[in-house]
This record gives structure tokens, C-alpha cells and sequence, in this order.
């Protein structure tokens, strides 16, 4: 369901087809997140390292399964200066 739903990497501006992806919790496990489709979403590896280990916050709108990205800093993430991929090109 999370495949078919996401298609690939929820990152925005991020291409990686569902096969390269991971299934993220919105809300981590470890603080009681559930594994729910509700609560989880397909990111690379790239981007689900970037969220763990550089503290990214992702939240996902339940009603339209849209993803919204905040940067470390608490700045909503700006898709003229995105983070680079492991390809090198803007993920």
C-alpha cells in the first residue's frame, strides 16, 4: 500500500523509484509512532539518512498524503536550494 501510495522517495523534488526507498515514520517509532500508512512515508536512503542523523522533520497531511519538510533550523525547505543527492544532482 505505502509503494502504490508514494510511488517512490516523498522527499520533495527527490526522483528514487520505490525500490531505492525505506519506510519512514513521520512520528519515530521510538517516541510511540505507529506503522500505519498514516504514519509513514517512502524516502531514499539518502533522505531517510538526512532526516535521522541531520534532523530534518517531515509531518504528512493524513486528508491529502501531502509531505511537508522542515530544515534543522525550523525553515520550511525551499525547493530552489535543495539538498544534494547521492547522484549529485538536487534530490
Amino acid at each position: 500500500a505505502l509503494e502504490l501510495r508514494d510511488g517512490g522517495c516523498r522527499f520533495p523534488g527527490c526522483d528514487r523509484a520505490a525500490s531505492w526507498c525505506e519506510a519512514h515514520h513521520v512520528i519515530f517509532w521510538a517516541r510511540g509512532g505507529l506503522t500505519c500508512l498514516s504514519n509513514l512515508v517512502l524516502l531514499c536512503q539518502f533522505h531517510h539518512s538526512m532526516v535521522h542523523e541531520g534532523h530534518w522533520r517531515l509531518e504528512l497531511d493524513d486528508q491529502t498524503w501531502q509531505v511537508r519538510v522542515w530544515r534543522p533550523d525550523g525553515r520550511p525547505h525551499d525547493l530552489t536550494s535543495q539538498p544534494r543527492g547521492p547522484t549529485g544532482r538536487p534530490s
